[in-house]
């Protein structure tokens, strides 16, 4: 062996870490997209429903007062089901999401519908936030994570952008939302092709899990004592 070579090891587990990180801008790109494409068409499918613009900020609150309380329970519901099922879970709830807002567009749907989809996309999104900071602490070093995070903060800048194009050349609100539909389709599906990229089985034993309102107890504990 040569005195500068790296090991084979080292390098096998370098080049898993480059392709969980490459997988996670390319996941975080197409999920900021979503984001963004969500963020349009609320105001659009409010009014088209309503004929109202001050309904929207009852549809606003209905639709982040929820996904506040994720943000405080999230990461009790990610220990109690694991990242890799949480993530497959976020994601096929925000394509179900999409799917109700599709049907607001086509004129099938209701205030209610769409205010329920919109939540229910927040709530989502929230569990997405929580899975990517983390995914961050995962897969960079201690050192490099402020280069994660502006590698994510990048593609988020990227998603908007690519939003914003297609909200210009589609114009209408239901091309938009099957454009979001397909956009959280492939999100979906690309998560669970890489699932084992992002979260690799542990070969040691899964300890025996905390009841969940025993867990969220704990964490409003540690909250609170700061």
């Amino acid at each position: 062996m040569m005195p500068n070579s790296t090991p084979l090891s080292i390098q096998s587990g370098e080049a898993k870490r480059d392709e969980a990180q490459t997988t996670l801008v390319v996941l975080r790109t197409l999920s900021y997209s979503g984001v963004q494409l969500n963020a349009l068409l609320f105001p659009f499918l409010v009014y088209q429903l309503s004929s109202s613009v001050s309904l929207a900020g009852l549809a606003l609150l209905a639709e982040w007062i929820p996904k506040f309380g994720l943000y405080l329970i999230g990461g009790s519901l990610m220990q109690r089901f694991g990242q890799s099922n949480a993530h497959l879970m976020l994601e096929a709830g925000r394509l179900l999401a999409v799917a109700g807002l599709l049907a607001c567009a086509s004129g099938h749907g209701s205030l209610w519908l769409l205010a329920a989809c919109s939540a229910l996309y927040q709530c989502c999104n929230a569990l997405s936030n929580i899975l990517f900071e983390n995914s961050v602490t995962r897969w960079w070093h201690v050192g490099g994570r402020s280069h994660g995070h502006a590698r994510l903060l990048k593609a988020d800048q990227i998603g908007c952008m690519l939003t914003l194009l297609a909200g210009i050349a589609l114009k209408s609100p239901v091309v938009l939302a099957g454009a979001g539909f397909c956009t959280q389709g492939i999100l979906l599906l690309g998560t669970w092709l890489k699932r084992r990229t992002l979260y690799p089985p542990t070969e040691t034993a899964a300890p025996q899990p905390t009841p969940l309102a025993r867990q969220i107890a704990c964490d409003a504990r540690a909250a609170a004592q700061g």
